[in-house]
């Protein structure tokens, strides 16, 4: 991946989550974010399409993974935010943003101003950092060998962090 489809891809994205067009990924964007994640997920599970979920619906939706492989991850940490949070800081979640701990930490990098909300030259300024640490021979590149080696690195900096060892 070259700096420049990275950069085209944080446009795209960002472009996705400014939901209401304002130039900017808030709250407001989350909330309807998440609303429509859960309209999907509720579809899913509502096979017949009546607008309610049966017992053997459920059970169907568990018994072939549709909870645990889809709902589960996106029920469990939702949108990668934290509705509690009056800041609208993103939190860590599974779902949303590629899964993991990657997204909501990128976000919260990209809020260079801390005031809850990304523009989109906050964005693209994020993404050019990442690239540029991720760019270990510094060639205008990421293979996926330095993709993999960053991705270790971050996943050894989140166990210290929370006191889990390899």
């Amino acid at each position: 991946v070259t700096r420049a489809e990275m950069q085209a891809q944080a446009g795209e994205r960002f472009a996705k989550m400014d939901t209401n067009k304002d130039g900017k990924v808030d709250q407001a964007d989350r909330t309807a974010m998440h609303a429509e994640r859960m309209a999907k997920h509720f579809a899913m599970l509502d096979k017949d399409g009546n607008g309610q979920i049966t017992r053997a619906e459920f059970e169907t939706a568990h018994a072939g993974k549709g909870l645990r492989g889809g709902m589960g991850h996106q029920m469990g940490g939702g949108d990668g935010n934290d509705g509690g949070d009056k800041r609208g800081q993103w939190r860590h979640g599974r779902g949303g943003h590629g899964g993991g701990h990657g997204g909501g930490m990128m976000m919260r990098m990209a809020d260079a101003n801390s005031d809850g909300a990304i523009t989109k030259a906050e964005m693209d300024a994020a993404a050019a950092k990442h690239f540029d640490m991720i760019d270990g021979d510094k060639d205008g590149k990421v293979s996926a060998a330095e993709r993999k080696a960053a991705h270790d690195k971050m996943r050894e900096q989140w166990r210290a962090q929370r006191g889990h060892t390899a």
